[in-house]
C-alpha cells in the first residue's frame, strides 16, 4: 500500500504543468543600487603644469601620470596601476625626488584609487584611501563625492545623501561632476524608499546629460 501511495504521488507530480513545478523558485532579486553608482572624477583637461619625475631612464610627466590615473575611472576594466604609480612616486627614490605634486593632487589621486577599489567592491581598501583623502580636502568634489559613494556602499544612506546635498548646494549645474551626483543621490534616496525624490533627481540627471526623459 505504501509503495502504491508513493507511485500515485509521483504520477500526480509528473502531470503538473512545468510552471507549477517551478512556481516555488526564488524570484530573481534586483541588482543593488550601488551597482549603478557613478565614480566622481576630475576633468582631465583641467590639469596643468609640467612637473616631472627625474632619475629614471625615461622622464615621466607627473601631469601625464595624473591624467592616466583620472582617466582610469572611465575604463570598463579596473586598472589600479596608474594611480598607484602616482602615489608611490614620492616615496620611491628610484622614481626620482622631489615631485611637485600638490597635496590636493595627491589626495585626488588617492580618492580616484579609492573609487576604483569601490568598483572592485573592495570596500576595505576603498575606505583606507578615501578616508586619507578626505582629511586633506573635505570640500573637494572628487574626494567628497567618492567618499559619499563609499558611505552608500556601507549602507549609511542618510550620511551619503547629506554628502551629495552639500556638494550640490555648492555646484552649478554646468559642472561636469553634477550629473553623476544627481544620479548617485537618486540611488541613495531610492534605497531608503524616498521614491518621488529619487525620480525627480533621476529625471534631472537625464536632463543634464541631454537624454530623453522617460
Amino acid at each position: 500500500i505504501v509503495w502504491l501511495f508513493i507511485l500515485l504521488l509521483i504520477t500526480a507530480f509528473a502531470r503538473q504543468p512545468v510552471g507549477a513545478q517551478t512556481a516555488t523558485r526564488t524570484a530573481p532579486q534586483p541588482e543593488p543600487a550601488e551597482t549603478a553608482l557613478q565614480p566622481i572624477g576630475p576633468p582631465v583637461e583641467d590639469l596643468s603644469g609640467t612637473a616631472t619625475l627625474s632619475g629614471t631612464a625615461d622622464s615621466v610627466s607627473i601631469t601625464t601620470s595624473l591624467e592616466a590615473c583620472f582617466a582610469s575611472l572611465a575604463r570598463p576594466i579596473v586598472e589600479l596601476s596608474p594611480c598607484e604609480r602616482v602615489l608611490d612616486a614620492p616615496a620611491n627614490p628610484a622614481a626620482g625626488l622631489p615631485t611637485t605634486l600638490t597635496d590636493l593632487e595627491i589626495a585626488q589621486a588617492r580618492a580616484v584609487l579609492g573609487a576604483l577599489h569601490l568598483k572592485k567592491l573592495d570596500l576595505k581598501r576603498a575606505q583606507t584611501h578615501l578616508e586619507q583623502a578626505i582629511q586633506v580636502a573635505p570640500d573637494d568634489v572628487v574626494i567628497a563625492g567618492n567618499y559619499a559613494n563609499l558611505l552608500l556602499y556601507r549602507g549609511n544612506h542618510q550620511a551619503a545623501i547629506e554628502g551629495y546635498n552639500r556638494l550640490l548646494s555648492q555646484m552649478p549645474d554646468s559642472y561636469p561632476q553634477t550629473p553623476a551626483l544627481y544620479l548617485n543621490r537618486s540611488l541613495a534616496l531610492r534605497a531608503i524608499g524616498r521614491y518621488d525624490e529619487a525620480a525627480k533627481d533621476y529625471q534631472f540627471f537625464l536632463q543634464l546629460i541631454g537624454a530623453a526623459s522617460y
